[in-house]
């Protein structure tokens, strides 16, 4: 699930630099929302919903979309609000 993270939040990035979006759009969360659940195992998709649910609720909260773009894709996963978001959420949806 974590993989599914890093790879939505490298599209919110590629998508941003493609579109100039500014703000947290629909649009941007259904993107992120897809590349998040898409990988994942048919058998975990409820699993997997929440946590990209979760890890969209919180990065949202705490990024606007330009700072992740400032970040960039090879450095997104490196950074410790980041990691402590994917962590929370990936034990709070195996709870």
């Amino acid at each position: 699930m974590v993989r599914n993270t890093a790879t939505s939040l490298l599209f919110i990035v590629m998508f941003f630099q493609s579109s100039n979006a500014m703000s947290w759009s629909e649009e941007l969360r259904h993107v992120f929302l897809r590349a998040c659940i898409e990988g994942a195992d048919p058998y975990e998709y409820r699993k997997a919903k929440t946590y990209c649910n979760c890890s969209l609720d919180e990065i949202s909260d705490n990024y606007s979309v330009k700072e992740l773009d400032r970040i960039g894709a090879d450095n997104i996963l490196k950074e410790p609000l980041v990691k402590r978001i994917i962590g929370y959420c990936a034990e709070k949806t195996l709870q």
